[in-house]
């Protein structure tokens, strides 16, 4: 919750269908933005937030065909 907290936060709420997913080791990060910037201000919204050793998997999918 605290992740994904941070992922809204860091982006103004600018991910659509966000989603986040934490497994033993790793966080999946799902959702949609018009932005490379936004996609990148998730990965560093969710390394400020987990352990050096759990390991990220940012799928979020950028289109310029979302409205920003």
């Amino acid at each position: 919750a605290s992740i994904h907290r941070a992922i809204r936060a860091s982006t103004g709420g600018l991910i659509r269908e966000l989603n986040v997913e934490t497994q033993s080791d790793r966080v999946v990060v799902t959702g949609k933005t018009s932005s490379y910037y936004h996609k990148q201000l998730v990965t560093r919204a969710v390394l400020n937030n987990i352990v050096s050793e759990d390991t990220l998997h940012n799928n979020i999918q950028v289109s310029n065909r979302l409205p920003r």
